[in-house]
């Protein structure tokens, strides 16, 4: 797992991963909050890492600047793991985090 949360400018290199909807998933979490929320699974390669990382980002990761939603992991199991235990914090970022980081930048250009 990275420890730094993952940039816009390196999702944008990202490949979308998609699970299939109608066999039983080995990957519960990540299945259920991308059905509920329109989350995208990308496998990203960071820079000086030649190995394949994925993490969780919101539907719209090409049109709005923002970070991802996860860290990144090594594997598919590391992120559906996390995402299960972190389904909450992860929700709160998606539904709330974002529209503060909007309001503190609106605000950093007042006088």
């Amino acid at each position: 797992m990275s420890s730094s949360p993952v940039e816009n400018t390196d999702l944008l290199g990202g490949r979308e991963i998609h699970l299939l909807r109608d066999q039983p998933s080995v990957f519960p979490n990540l299945q259920q909050l991308r059905s509920e929320f329109d989350f995208r699974i990308l496998e990203i390669r960071l820079a000086g890492s030649t190995e394949p990382q994925f993490v969780l980002v919101t539907g719209e990761y090409r049109t709005v600047p923002t970070a991802a939603l996860t860290p990144a992991f090594a594997s598919l199991a590391e992120l559906d793991a996390y995402a299960g235990t972190s389904r909450e914090d992860i929700q709160h970022e998606f539904l709330f985090g974002f529209v503060n980081d909007d309001i503190n930048l609106a605000n950093d250009g007042l006088p």
